[in-house]
């Protein structure tokens, strides 16, 4: 149901506190992620779960934007390698995804509390996507919807615009490089 709701979403919000949300990660992101989630879980699997999971941002005919926290940019999911491509994928991405960082001296904020997606509909009311540790719900209800959207709005506002972002990113990224050598 909530890939359903993906597909027919004409514009997606995404929301993660501590991680990069699933349609801007890597395959070798996404793999260590989703291996750890499902521990025990057989290497093809994982794998093939990741790669449908990137597959997902090209599939996409919604407008995506996201907002991402700078903690999300400096921890460390893998290897130094790792996270060098997958914030080069970042900066890649901005043509099919507006991608704003929210700087860590914003301190605690009621984003802090969860990951959530905000999807809007030309056919039908927004619905919000909330991510747990067991998968997600859809919410329809239309005060959590407004609630949602309203502190989307706040973190969007805090956060560095597109330009500052990516700046932020490559920043980032060469710290990562260095790490490499």
């Amino acid at each position: 149901m909530v890939r359903e709701s993906e597909d027919r979403a004409t514009e997606i919000r995404n929301w993660h506190p501590y991680l990069l949300p699933g349609l801007l990660q890597t395959p070798r992101y996404a793999e260590i992620l989703i291996g750890h989630g499902s521990p025990g879980e057989k290497p093809e699997t994982v794998a093939a779960l990741a790669k449908a999971r990137c597959e997902r941002l090209g599939q996409l005919r919604a407008e995506f934007r996201a907002v991402i926290s700078e903690s999300a940019l400096r921890s460390a999911v893998g290897s130094a390698a790792i996270m060098s491509e997958q914030l080069q994928h970042l900066l890649d991405v901005g043509d099919r995804a507006r991608i704003q960082v929210l700087p860590s001296s914003c301190g605690f904020f009621g984003g802090l509390t969860g990951s959530f997606r905000l999807l809007s509909f030309a056919d039908r009311t927004p619905r919000v996507e909330c991510e747990h540790a067991g998968g997600s719900v859809l919410v329809s209800d239309a005060a959590e919807v407004r609630r949602l959207t309203s502190v989307f709005s706040e973190l969007s506002g805090w956060a560095y615009d597109f330009r500052t972002s990516s700046e932020l990113i490559r920043e980032v990224m060469h710290g990562y490089a260095v790490e490499e050598e």
